[in-house]
């Protein structure tokens, strides 16, 4: 009798308890269902999530090895890949990544693949090599490797190809800070996809809110498509040029040289309207059309007309009608 009121007793004091219990299961298993995998982990000193089919720890050489369906997440960086090897002792904070490598940045929703990856995630710079693919919804990006500064800027090497809605770019290197605008490097090739007009140089500032570019070093570009389609290309060589979108214009610096195929100018400062197919050049200028040549300190000239018109002082040999 006494032992059944002792069991009594017992069963009273469980009863009691199944609420809070219950409360501290399902807060267990609200946490787990947040990190999508019952097998997710947490390194909270790294505030680092890591995941995977299956994985195991070395404790004595502070390493993770996460295999099939891997992945590693800290702040908006979330990174998947078929194998993870993570290295978490105080003075190593890196992680590799191994094939099918998907990094994916959920602040500003761009995605980085490649073959192959690795993660210093103390200072959160991360590397992306082998058939890198970029893609943030309205640009697309090819390279051999990517690797990220901080977050905040991500730079491509070898055989960096760039796309948009306006324009194809390739190059050897390309920093990208995101939203903002794309330094391009060494053999830049532009192409304006709706115009066809061509452009290449050592360097090549693309401002994306705007649509101005500005490009430097050697700077040639080519216009094949003209008014009529009878002339020639209209060649363009400078050392400094600035792309102005919404005039539809360009400002060519230093040792500018231009061209349609019947006449050929140089000077200081010129400026083309591309729209119009007409340049102004102020200071320094000139202008042969195969049979004269004049020096000027300032001219208009309209292409699809073939007309000139001098500003300044001008000299040298020339017709007057």
């Amino acid at each position: 009798m006494l032992l059944l009121k002792g069991m009594s007793k017992e069963l009273w004091k469980l009863n009691k308890l199944l609420p809070g219990l219950f409360v501290v299961l399902l807060c267990a298993f609200s946490l787990l269902s947040e990190h999508n995998l019952p097998a997710d982990a947490y390194l909270a000193e790294d505030r680092v999530y890591y995941g995977a089919d299956s994985y195991n720890i070395n404790y004595k050489d502070e390493i993770i090895n996460a295999k099939g369906n891997a992945y590693f997440r800290k702040a908006n960086m979330s990174i998947r890949a078929s194998r993870i090897v993570i290295h978490y002792g105080e003075n190593e904070k890196r992680a590799y990544f191994y094939d099918n490598v998907r990094l994916h940045d959920t602040d500003t929703d761009y995605t980085l693949i490649g073959d192959y990856g690795e993660g210093y995630f103390n200072i959160d710079h991360y590397v992306i090599t082998g058939n890198v693919a970029f893609t943030d919804g309205e640009r697309k990006i090819t390279a051999q490797r990517a690797e990220t500064e901080g977050l905040e800027e991500i730079i491509f090497t070898d055989n960096v190809v760039y796309s948009d809605e306006d324009m194809n770019i390739a190059s050897q290197q390309l920093a990208l800070w995101k939203k903002e605008k794309a330094l391009f490097q060494n053999e830049v090739h532009a192409v304006y996809i709706e115009k066809g007009d061509e452009i290449f140089c050592g360097r090549l500032t693309y401002f994306f809110e705007t649509g101005d570019q500005e490009f430097r070093n050697e700077v040639l570009y080519i216009q094949r498509e003209r008014t009529d389609d009878k002339r020639d290309p209209f060649i363009i060589r400078a050392e400094l040029v600035q792309y102005d979108r919404e005039k539809e214009s360009y400002l060519l610096m230093d040792r500018v040289f231009a061209t349609d195929g019947i006449y050929a100018l140089r000077g200081a400062l010129v400026k083309y309207f591309r729209e119009i197919e007409a340049l102004e050049s102020m200071g320094n200028t000139v202008i042969n059309d195969g049979l004269q040549t004049v020096y000027t300190d300032r001219l208009y000239l309209d292409m699809q007309n073939s007309d000139v018109s001098f500003m300044g002082s001008s000299r040298g040999v020339f017709d007057v009608e």
